[in-house]
């Protein structure tokens, strides 16, 4: 994800441009039929004009890598894949038709993801985004060879033989948005015909979770009753 600009440095371009503002505006000659609204008007335009060039000096890559932002997320929602490397090419996040990848969790398919949402908090103040998956039998990815030093952090909140559980994935190590990875991770996931709760959060209690995977089923047995009745009219269909 992009780094903000520094608010120093915002503040320098601000002040710049009201400085040069001001000194255009002292030798500012008024026509002689002008008014002290257009005078006013003029001077506003031109300040807004000069902290417009002053922050495209200063910040020359925030317009382009915006853009490039917003490419990269069409790409994404597009081809319905999305994934990055860590700066040392040690780990990797990848979430595309088979499931989500990661290589300290290995691969979680879309049958056993009952949820997913996009979460950032803030760690030493730094925004810390990460893409929150609830699953079935979290151990199963938790307790592999590679996800050791990472299981350490959900030993004391998720019990150990709990059959549904959230395992958070930070995403920015990977140069990831996590919004636009839990938005391709939706779409994927809609195609799976297995219960799963489309507008999960980590607010949910237990018993909510329950109830809406019920819910879930008890409204997909129809259709599977009807198809199997006739299994050749999705075909012929």
């Amino acid at each position: 994800m992009r780094k903000q600009p520094k608010q120093g440095s915002l503040a320098l371009a601000i002040a710049v441009s009201a400085a040069a503002g001001a000194g255009w505006f002292m030798h500012y000659q008024a026509p002689a039929n002008g008014s002290p609204f257009t005078d006013a008007l003029a001077c506003l335009c031109f300040l807004l004009l000069m902290i417009y060039v002053g922050g495209s000096i200063l910040f020359p890559g925030a317009r382009r890598g915006h853009a490039k932002d917003s490419a990269s997320r069409r790409l994404a929602l597009q081809r319905r894949r999305i994934g990055g490397l860590t700066a040392t090419h040690e780990r990797c996040l990848r979430i595309d038709q088979e499931g989500i990848f990661e290589t300290r969790l290995g691969l979680i398919a879309w049958p056993q993801v009952l949820g997913l949402s996009a979460e950032t908090s803030a760690i030493d103040d730094a925004p810390a985004p990460a893409l929150r998956i609830y699953l079935r039998d979290p151990w199963r990815y938790l307790d592999n060879d590679g996800s050791t030093l990472l299981a350490w952090g959900y030993r004391l909140h998720l019990a150990r033989d709990a059959r549904h559980g959230r395992i958070d994935i930070p995403t920015q190590a990977y140069r990831v948005d996590a919004e636009t990875a839990c938005e391709v991770a939706r779409s994927l996931r809609g195609d799976c015909a297995e219960p799963w709760i489309e507008d999960w959060d980590a607010l949910m209690s237990a018993a909510v979770i329950e109830q809406r995977l019920r819910e879930f089923l008890a409204a997909a047995q129809p259709a599977h009753a009807a198809l199997a009745a006739n299994p050749h009219r999705e075909a012929s269909g």
